[in-house]
């Protein structure tokens, strides 16, 4: 499955109702599913997410589950890239107007091995178990997904090594990140908000968090610090 026939399969979900609304539902039944099975306090999600799917028509809301499927299958067959990014595009949702363009993978690829060495990675693992990603304008996850890949190339298993927090204004964009970065078992945060004024007002874990033992306790003692 490439990201090609996804988007056909998103056209031909569609049933009359805007591609744009179409995309919402996916993303926000795609995240409010998968926080909810993770956990988080997301009520809102579960709000925004069916009031999508009552935007769209009855046939497209019984399609939009049905994708889930291939978008796993899709990076089960290619973890490293950023399908969604990608079907975005395709789908030509990405606008002047709204001002979102998505980064091609290969360079983000390329920035992430830019950014760390070998050296760091190996002693950042030894003095705390794990290396930590941030990455303030997330977009659609593409350069978190691509620290993950860089990662993997050097031996590391990112699932267990590898802890992210991610960054993004848009609350339809910060959903895409989380959904992609669900899907490929990071763990991590999605915070949905204003990076310069470090003002947020979501904030999701991915399933990774609660599936780990060691990220469960990370989770926990941020918490009880909170308390």
């Amino acid at each position: 499955m490439d990201s090609a026939k996804l988007t056909k399969m998103f056209t031909d979900a569609s049933h009359g109702s805007g591609m744009f609304e179409v995309w919402d539902a996916f993303i926000t039944t795609f995240a409010a599913t998968l926080a909810i099975a993770s956990g988080n306090d997301c009520d809102w999600l579960r709000e925004r997410a069916d009031g999508s799917t009552a935007r769209i028509t009855k046939r497209a809301a019984e399609d939009v589950p049905k994708l889930y499927d291939p978008v796993i299958q899709a990076f089960e067959d290619n973890p490293w890239q950023d399908l969604l990014g990608d079907v975005y595009m395709r789908l030509s949702l990405g606008s002047k107007q709204n001002g979102q363009f998505f980064t091609p993978y290969h360079l983000a690829h390329a920035m992430a091995r830019l950014s760390v060495s070998e050296e760091s990675v190996t002693d950042a693992i030894a003095k705390r178990g794990y290396v930590t990603v941030n990455e303030p304008t997330a977009g659609g996850g593409a350069n978190v997904i691509a620290m993950a890949e860089v990662l993997k190339e050097m031996g590391v298993n990112y699932q267990r090594h590898m802890w992210f927090v991610a960054q993004e204004l848009s609350e339809l964009t910060a959903l895409t990140c989380y959904v992609q970065c669900s899907i490929l078992g990071m763990a991590g945060i999605v915070q949905i908000g204003d990076t310069l004024k470090m003002e947020f007002h979501h904030s999701l874990y991915t399933p990774m968090c609660v599936i780990e033992d060691r990220w469960c306790w990370r989770i926990v003692g941020k918490l009880m610090a909170r308390v």
